[in-house]
């Protein structure tokens, strides 16, 4: 079992690279279907983190996996899909037409 106190003193000692690593993306100018930049970042980041295996799907979604070591925790597979908004673009598409509301998926559940 995971112990609460060691993620929290874990967030604590990285919050500097976290929040660098914030800025940078939302410093990215990126529109939809126009992301590379902001995967790109992104890989670069779960690279430095030392996950085991990243992936860019068909669809331009990053796939990362961890593998853990205790047995409850075989493996934890984390799918960041990148929607932003770029300020200056306003609420709408390249064409005018107003954006639909599409929800972003943060994280996946453990295998």
């Amino acid at each position: 079992m995971i112990n609460p106190e060691s993620i929290l003193s874990a967030a604590k000692d990285n919050e500097r690279s976290v929040a660098k690593f914030l800025r940078d993306l939302i410093a990215i100018k990126s529109v939809s279907s126009r992301e590379e930049e902001v995967i790109s970042r992104i890989r670069e980041e779960m690279e430095r983190c030392a996950f085991d295996d990243v992936t860019i799907d068909p669809m331009g979604n990053i796939l990362g996996r961890i593998a853990m070591a205790t047995a409850s925790l075989r493996s934890t597979l984390m799918s960041i899909r990148s929607m932003s908004e770029t300020p200056g673009t306003g609420p709408s598409t390249p064409s005018g037409a107003p954006r639909k509301k599409v929800s972003s998926t943060a994280a996946a559940p453990a295998i």
